[in-house]
């Protein structure tokens, strides 16, 4: 799972991307200064009878952005990627 920030002039970005992540299985808090993710990333391997699934828990905590609006705060979700947007301050 990799995670990057950037902005433009009414946002600022906080990007999490890796294999498996989906909506269903992702939740985004924001609390006390903190964004924290957690859920399950399914990896599925082979076909028919040879077929392997696996499942990994996560849990990642970092620092929400400065100078932003918590309150505003939304959730883009798409195969692979999360993005987090929190307006600026």
């Amino acid at each position: 799972m990799t995670v990057r920030e950037s902005e433009d002039g009414e946002f600022k970005y906080i990007i999490i991307e890796g294999e498996g992540l989906d909506k269903d299985g992702v939740g985004i808090k924001v609390q006390d200064g903190n964004v924290l993710i957690f859920g399950e990333v399914k990896r599925t391997a082979g076909e028919g009878s040879g077929r392997s699934v696996s499942v990994s828990s996560f849990r990642r905590s970092f620092p929400a952005p400065d100078d932003v609006d918590p309150s505003g705060v939304a959730f883009e979700h798409d195969k692979g990627k999360v993005v987090i947007k929190f307006p600026k301050a």
